[in-house]
């Protein structure tokens, strides 16, 4: 009975520490980087000064805790035509010149990346950078690390008209910019999840392109939105609000919420459209209210799998938001 007693004891001291811990994570707050630059400083090995501003919430986490395990984790994302390439490097907060006027500054060597491709033409290649911050954590349990928010990014040599896209998208992702279909706000960083305001100005450019036309919008119902773009949509039936008047722009948007409204935005385009609903074979549980359109998505190919899987409830990212909405453009 005492052997029980002390191990049901030191099970609740582990349990109360881990969950003291991972609370802890979860509230911790750094901020991030702000006013990020990037100067050329070396052309022979493309010897890069990134400067930055960094948030008064890490400052009062390194007031508060010390700087030991703060660093920071650059990320250098390369592009070539269609070769791109992905690299995180980190420093040590003892690594960063803090100057006197706040901002903080680390060079890069871009020859030390080890790129397939020629690293020092900067008329064909583009270099992209944004941080964050890092720390490492210790509890009983063993040791991890929390990351904060990128930065806003900065770049040198050739801009491309959207970043931080995947190898495997930009051949789509070009096409979409021919039909216009990408916005400024989602180009900076296609890998970002895409929110529902984001998608709203994507389906109102898809319904004026497609129809040569500017959609009109009427009074706002909503108590957080003040993007017309939103209302638009709103107006033409392809979004809806929650019932307490919200509209939740900033929230994140998942596939099969992105069949219903694709669906919605194809009808009106094109209102003779009959869609297949046929059955798929699968495991994966699909919301009772996209199930239609899911299906409808997926076999007409705008819709696809990966990995075998059909991942409804996954939230969805900028640039296959953008895709999804390209196949669709082109194909009705």
């Amino acid at each position: 009975m005492k052997k029980t007693f002390y191990l049901l004891m030191i099970f609740l001291i582990i349990f109360n520490i881990s969950f003291s811990t991972i609370s802890n994570a979860s509230s911790l707050s750094l901020g991030k980087a702000k006013s990020l630059s990037a100067t050329l400083q070396n052309t022979d090995d493309l010897q890069i000064k990134l400067k930055w501003k960094n948030d008064t919430l890490l400052n009062q986490y390194i007031n508060q805790i010390g700087n030991k395990n703060i660093f920071y984790q650059v990320n250098v994302y390369v592009r070539n035509g269609n070769y791109v390439a992905s690299r995180n490097l980190n420093f040590k907060y003892s690594d960063v010149i803090i100057n006197k006027d706040g901002y903080a500054e680390v060079n890069i060597k871009l020859s030390s990346l080890k790129l397939d491709c020629n690293y020092n033409d900067l008329s064909t290649t583009s270099y992209n950078f944004k941080i964050r911050y890092g720390v490492n954590l210790k509890d009983i349990l063993g040791s991890y690390t929390y990351y904060g928010n990128y930065s806003p990014h900065a770049v040198i040599g050739l801009i491309y008209p959207y970043n931080y896209a995947s190898s495997w998208a930009i051949k789509e992702l070009d096409k979409a910019m021919k039909y216009n279909l990408i916005t400024n706000r989602i180009s900076s960083d296609m890998e970002e999840m895409i929110s529902r305001e984001e998608f709203c100005e994507l389906a109102v450019r898809y319904y004026e392109n497609k129809l040569s036309t500017t959609a009109i919008y009427g009074t706002n119902p909503f108590k957080d939105v003040n993007n017309i773009e939103i209302l638009k949509a709103y107006n033409l039936g392809i979004v809806k609000g929650y019932p307490d008047k919200t509209f939740r722009p900033t929230h994140p948007i998942t596939r099969e919420d992105i069949a219903v409204m694709v669906e919605r935005l194809i009808k009106l385009t094109n209102p003779s459209i009959k869609p297949n609903y046929k059955t798929i074979k699968t495991d994966e549980k699909i919301s009772k209210y996209a199930l239609n359109s899911f299906l409808f998505m997926y076999n007409e190919g705008i819709i696809k799998g990966s990995n075998g899987r059909l991942n409804p409830s996954d939230n969805t990212t900028r640039q296959e938001a953008v895709i999804i909405l390209l196949r669709a453009f082109e194909k009705y």
